[in-house]
């Protein structure tokens, strides 16, 4: 290895720079003005969401979605469950008059009458949901 090349770096010398052709350098107002835009007619907004307000709205919909289950529940689901309720207690009712031995004939085709009633709104409900006549 040459002693005169381990000193040197690869990047270009003064020289080389100063011999190599510069390119026209024009300012950017005159570079817009020579496309036909007026310079202060440019306007430029940044926005920029800082973290807490990031967080506070990602907080605000998980509240919002929270709040819209809620209403859910409480104006559709619990009309649901009530109504199951009611079924369930008259069907528990029912079939306890069927099996009671000491119920009276007319108290046991009562029963009998409702819990006929009380399937078959079932299977209407269940089966007429699904049928578009």
């Amino acid at each position: 290895m040459d002693s005169s090349s381990e000193g040197k770096s690869q990047s270009p010398s003064e020289s080389e720079m100063l011999t190599q052709k510069s390119l026209p350098m024009e300012s950017i107002d005159d570079y817009f003005k020579g496309n036909g835009i007026e310079p202060s007619s440019i306007k430029i907004d940044i926005s920029y969401d800082s973290p807490d307000a990031i967080n506070r709205t990602q907080q605000e919909e998980v509240h919002q979605r929270k709040l819209a289950f809620a209403k859910f529940i409480i104006k559709e689901a619990s009309v649901y469950a009530i109504g199951l309720c009611l079924v369930i207690a008259l069907a528990s009712v029912s079939l306890v008059v069927i099996l009671d031995k000491k119920a009276s004939s007319e108290s046991q085709a009562w029963s009998k009458s409702t819990l006929t009633a009380l399937m078959t709104a079932i299977a209407g409900y269940v089966f007429g949901k699904n049928s578009s006549s």
